[in-house]
């Protein structure tokens, strides 16, 4: 059954001829055949002739041709097996993991590559690639008002849903038509009297091809049709033509029914002989199969390593939607670690001197400790010595920093998530965080003691076993705290909590960028139509790798921990509502904001004792 109420013999699938009032038997041939051709043992018609050969008859034991070339495992490649059968490919394949359309069965497998390119090989794919992707949808269906046999009005809507930040206001044009003499007819457009670049370059399907083909976007956008030379959808040259005053574009093919032999028609002719209408020319998606609709278009942008094409408006906006991130990388932004030329010098300088500084203060003032007499002075050249290292770890990192700034350069752009995802910025991190917490902790201890100290007006006494045995607690208390709230969200148990998103690379067009948890639930509800009720990452990892065959290891992400918010990897100060950390970081924050007051306080009341006391 390809359709409602439509059932067909499988030799009949994408054989050219439609069985089915809808096409289901005809729709997504394009990613179920390959270029091998046979003759189908079940008959077509009065004569035989060679047809496509379906990717899922390759080696599952029943010879569908008559040759029975699609059991011939010399003719194929094994890229593995499952649990029902072995999976062939042809020989110039490279065996990669296929996407499962149905989670329970291997009968409809696609390759990766056939994926979110704008043509539904599954029943699921349309709407997961639009959950996956933040792209905005384009309408490129032309709506009806009225009945167009009695008014010939209709109205095109062909703005992106969602945007209200473009030089324009998302309006509807109106499309006349209006019937002539002889059968021919006419397309009058009545567009708004002002039609500019930015209009133009945020049209899509019939209204694009229709103000660009009128010449009313000017020289930089190109008509996107062509000669129509005889074809098989056609059966004869089929001419258009532009009216003097650019104001009606007719477009004619040969009709034996009619009065004049011609008709009125718009289609596109692909470069492989498909035809589409004009509401499937330059809207974004792969409707000849080969591209060619989408090839003399100026209102998208084309991703770098494939011919997926993506709206100008989802260029440059922070969010990934060509899957090898080339959105986000491009001639109008290239993002590097440091973005700043000054920057980077600077955090060159400045953690180098902090590094070399700090590491002569510590290694004096772990001397003191030593040599100290009294317990005041063991007490401070020990917390002096702990800042010092904190700041000396600050210092690192900075250099850290830089060094890795300058060894992605121009690549980071394109290797972003590869950056966030790794154990190198997990470790920057960490140094960061535990630097600037020992330095903080350290400094409120030493500013109350110190305040303390002055308030009873102890005397320097000498230092006692009891006292040395204080000291080391302190300090080992301050630096357990400082390592604790750096390592915490590192912990696996806790991982459902500081882990902000998946990256599956961006070899898989299907999971694009880093998936949230949020989204991966939408993702695995579309799929699977529902999900465990207790949900983690451990879960989702799961299902996720199960929606694709497994033949050649499982389909894993690489996790985006909480110092992966951004390319310098930073503790996660600012969070939205909806992040899982946010009561961590208000909790940091709270006690952070504590440490600074009570050293405040602390060194203003010394200020006031000591004019007191002067």
């Amino acid at each position: 059954e390809v359709e409602t109420k439509c059932k067909v013999h499988k030799h009949y699938l994408c054989d050219t001829v439609t069985s089915c009032e809808f096409g289901g038997d005809e729709a997504s041939c394009t990613a179920q055949t390959i270029n091998q051709t046979c003759v189908r043992k079940v008959k077509h018609g009065s004569k035989r002739r060679e047809l496509p050969l379906l990717k899922t008859w390759l080696c599952d034991d029943v010879e569908d041709c008559e040759n029975g070339i699609d059991e011939d495992m010399s003719k194929w490649k094994v890229c593995g097996s499952s649990s029902t059968k072995i999976r062939c490919v042809e020989q110039s394949e490279t065996c990669r993991e296929l996407y499962k359309c149905n989670p329970n069965k291997m009968d409809n497998l696609v390759p990766m590559e056939k994926l979110c390119d704008g043509i539904s090989s599954c029943n699921n794919e349309a709407k997961i690639c639009a959950i996956a992707s933040s792209k905005p949808s384009v309408q490129e269906n032309t709506i009806a008002v009225g009945n167009e046999k009695e008014d010939g009005y209709l109205r095109l809507m062909h703005c992106i849903r969602g945007i209200f930040s473009l030089a324009f206001k998302c309006e509807t044009s109106e499309l006349w038509r209006q019937p002539l003499a002889f059968g021919v007819y006419r397309t009058k457009i009545l567009h708004p009297e002002t039609v500019n670049s930015m209009r133009c370059r945020h049209s899509y399907g019939e209204l694009y091809v229709y103000l660009t083909c009128l010449g009313l976007c000017g020289t930089e956008f190109a008509c996107p049709l062509t000669g129509l030379p005889e074809s098989k959808c056609l059966g004869e040259d089929v001419p258009f033509t532009v009216s003097q005053d650019k104001q009606q574009l007719v477009k004619v093919r040969y009709n034996r029914f009619s009065a004049t032999n011609y008709s009125y028609y718009d289609v596109f002719h692909c470069s492989n002989g498909k035809c589409v209408p004009f509401r499937k020319v330059c809207n974004l998606a792969n409707d000849c199969g080969d591209w060619s609709d989408e090839g003399n278009c100026e209102n998208g942008f084309q991703c770098r390593t494939d011919d997926t094409v993506i709206p100008f408006s989802s260029v440059c906006d922070g969010v990934t939607n060509c899957h090898d991130g080339s959105d986000e990388c491009n001639d109008r932004c290239r993002p590097k670690i440091i973005d700043n030329a000054a920057l980077r010098i600077l955090s060159w300088i400045i953690g180098s001197v902090a590094v070399i500084m700090n590491s002569i203060v510590a290694i004096r003032q772990s001397k003191e400790v030593v040599l100290a007499k009294t317990k005041t002075g063991m007490q401070n050249s020990m917390f002096v010595t702990v800042i010092a290292i904190g700041d000396f770890m600050v210092g690192l990192y900075l250099i850290l920093l830089s060094y890795f700034d300058g060894a992605y350069n121009d690549e980071y752009c394109r290797n972003k998530y590869v950056w966030l995802t790794s154990n190198h910025c997990t470790v920057l991190g960490v140094i960061s965080t535990l630097g600037s917490q020992l330095s903080l902790f350290s400094m409120t201890y030493l500013s109350c003691n110190r305040a303390v100290n002055l308030k009873v007006m102890s005397l320097p006494n000498k230092r006692s076993k009891a006292d040395i045995t204080v000291t080391i607690l302190s300090a080992l208390i301050v630096m357990s705290a400082a390592l604790v709230t750096a390592l915490l969200p590192l912990a696996t148990p806790f991982e459902d909590f500081f882990v902000n998103g998946m990256y599956y690379g961006i070899d898989n067009p299907l999971l694009i960028g880093v998936l949230s948890f949020k989204k991966h639930g939408e993702i695995l509800r579309a799929y699977y139509g529902r999900t465990a009720m207790r949900a983690s990452w451990t879960i989702y990892g799961h299902l996720v790798s199960e929606m694709f065959t497994q033949d050649h290891g499982s389909i894993s992400g690489k996790k985006l921990g909480f110092y992966g918010n951004g390319g310098v990897c930073l503790f996660k100060y600012f969070v939205k509502n909806n992040d899982p950390q946010k009561l961590f970081t208000a909790f940091l924050l709270i006690v952070n904001s504590i440490c600074f007051i009570l050293i405040f306080l602390s060194y203003f009341f010394v200020i006031v004792m000591v004019k007191g006391l002067q």
